[in-house]
């Protein structure tokens, strides 16, 4: 038997919970009664503070909760490196023939750099498909009370990569200073789908995880 290399807790659609048990080539679900296959999968909660949720058969969301503690004083300056992000395949980015858009209607990198929004989202068609299948993802950013995260501005390159990241906007002299033990709590949302996306649909899911996550973040 291969060492296990992390476990944690999934849940189906009929609400039965499982232990899942991640081994370097192998997944399975362990209770009381046995090992199971589940093919109804719809949440899976990590241990390090990622939840994945099975929304239906073209939708998947990651919810993603971290807590960074100082243990020295932590200063910032201006940098284009971001805590959290993602880096697309090129078919889903604008080199690639894709569409980058964010909450605001704005396309492209020269028009969504910089700017605040709620959520990012980069789709586009699959290479080597005949049946002309589009999918895609987005980040939602949820509000802020502490600066300079409360700025909502996002960091984006239209070959894939976007980032909701304040510290490439700073301006000449600013930095972030996190005092020695201060707490600093980050909350995001992954959406990955099938299709165009409509405002409403992104709109819909940047509202449940805005309510999902008060209380987690800074």
């Amino acid at each position: 038997m291969e060492n296990i290399v992390d476990r944690f807790i999934a849940v189906d659609e009929n609400g039965n919970e499982y232990e899942l048990l991640v081994y370097q080539k192998i997944v399975e679900a362990r209770t009381r009664g046995g090992t199971h296959r589940i093919p109804g999968m719809k949440r899976i909660s990590t241990s390090d503070g990622l939840s994945v949720n099975r929304i239906d058969d073209e939708t998947y969301t990651l919810d993603c909760y971290y807590e960074l503690t100082a243990l020295t004083e932590i200063t910032v300056q201006k940098t284009n490196h971001g805590l959290f992000g993602v880096r697309t395949t090129e078919d889903l980015s604008v080199d690639g023939g894709g569409t980058l858009i964010n909450s605001e209607g704005q396309q492209t990198q020269p028009n969504t750099h910089g700017k605040p929004a709620r959520w990012m989202a980069s789709y586009g068609k699959r290479y080597g498909r005949t049946d002309g299948l589009v999918e895609g993802l987005a980040i939602m950013s949820p509000p802020y009370k502490r600066k300079p995260f409360d700025r909502s501005v996002w960091f984006t390159r239209d070959y894939g990569n976007f980032s909701p990241m304040p510290f490439d906007a700073f301006a000449n002299g600013e930095t972030f200073v996190m005092p020695k033990d201060e707490v600093l709590q980050l909350a995001y949302r992954i959406v990955c789908y099938t299709g165009v996306p409509s405002n409403d649909f992104l709109n819909g899911h940047w509202e449940e995880f805005n309510a999902l996550s008060e209380g987690k973040r800074s």
